[in-house]
């Protein structure tokens, strides 16, 4: 009998355990947003403190090398992040996706470091056969989160 009381009790207050506002980013561009309403997707994706960027693909193209793509590509997810209420500091989680992972690791490990110069995230690099679109070498996903007070 204790705990139907202690749950209707909890029920009748504001918890951490109700759900959280979903904010979803958007493209600005109309062009990208066709795209990304074309696949049914997100950006990114904020709920409470936290925000789950999309992948963000980096590949070569004539007259573009893979760093410099790979610049472009962090620059992007930066605005991203910017738009969705966050910046590099508060990046918690990378996982990139290579088509050729010995190939583009080091590429990649120096773009990251112009954009958070710490080792203050995970980072996971997992080789795959292929990224969409086809001329994707890298895909990065990255995830975020606000610190909030002393006891985090």
């Amino acid at each position: 009998m204790k705990w139907i009381a202690a749950a209707a009790a909890l029920a009748l207050f504001p918890s951490a355990l109700h759900a959280q506002d979903k904010k979803i980013v958007i493209p600005q561009d109309e062009d990208a947003r066709d795209f990304f309403e074309k696949y049914g997707f997100a950006e990114a994706v904020v709920v409470g403190d936290t925000a789950w960027l999309s992948g963000v693909v980096a590949g070569e193209s004539e007259g573009v090398t893979l760093e410099q793509s790979l610049g472009y590509t962090f620059k992007y997810a930066g605005d991203v992040l910017e738009r969705a209420g966050f910046s590099w500091d508060d990046v918690v989680d990378i996982t990139t996706y290579h088509v050729d992972l010995p190939a583009s690791i080091e590429a990649v490990a120096e773009a990251k470091k112009r954009h958070i110069p710490a080792a203050t995230h995970a980072w996971t690099a997992i080789d795959v056969d292929r990224l969409y679109p086809d001329s994707g070498l890298v895909e990065i996903k990255i995830t975020a989160r606000r610190m909030g007070g002393d006891d985090e």
